[in-house]
């Protein structure tokens, strides 16, 4: 009975070494970490490590997560009391199409901002960036143009490389910084593994 006992134990701490030696497999880069930790994350109320336990990020009750996406995106979102004024910052979880989309925001008028994207999808290890401007006076509010964006910036005396500072700070001391921070990550500002970014080309 006791060798029984014994062997039950081993197969399951067999079953966990393995699953575990997988899942670090599988995590090629610090995105990655981020996309499956706030997929663990949402299905265990237990020993959270990502988003949940970061203090910039707003509470919710992430029982009520639609980790199906048959709604819209999981979304995490930075506490204003963490960014400037005029900015937001959030996460949008698409996992039915393995990908999510971090978002960042700048007013630059009571009705006018730019915004810097990346989407990351874990299948091609792509994360891409996109510059965009919002403008709430017209119709099509979202504009992508390049020559148009540009338009916009010379306006507001707006460089494309203070644009190029903000995004690389976004992403590298506000999104990955924190997350590091936070999370028992094995990646680090100077090394976030194995991915390739693909800057916007209006910013090239």
């Amino acid at each position: 009975m006791k060798k029984k006992i014994f062997f039950i134990i081993l197969l399951i701490l067999i079953a966990f070494g393995g699953y575990k030696g997988w899942e670090y497999l599988k995590v090629k880069n610090i995105f990655d970490e981020i996309y499956y930790s706030e997929y663990d994350d949402l299905g265990y109320v237990l020993n959270q490590k990502g988003f949940p336990k970061m203090k910039q990020i707003e509470r919710w009750d992430r029982k009520t997560a639609d980790t199906k996406n048959v709604a819209g995106p999981v979304i995490e979102s930075y506490k204003e009391e963490y960014l400037e004024n005029g900015e937001s910052l959030s996460f949008s979880f698409m996992f039915s199409k393995k990908e999510f989309y971090i978002g960042y925001t700048k007013k630059i008028d009571s009705s006018i901002s730019y915004d810097i994207g990346y989407r990351y999808n874990i299948k091609t290890k792509n994360l891409n960036e996109d510059i965009s401007i919002i403008d709430d006076n017209i119709e099509k509010w979202d504009i992508e143009n390049a020559d148009q964006i540009q338009k916009y910036f010379d306006k507001y005396n707006i460089s494309k490389e203070e644009v190029r500072i903000v995004a690389d700070k976004v992403l590298y001391n506000k999104v990955i910084k924190d997350w590091i921070n936070t999370y028992p990550s094995r990646f680090s500002t100077k090394d976030i593994g194995k991915v390739v970014i693909k800057k916007d080309t209006f910013l090239e």
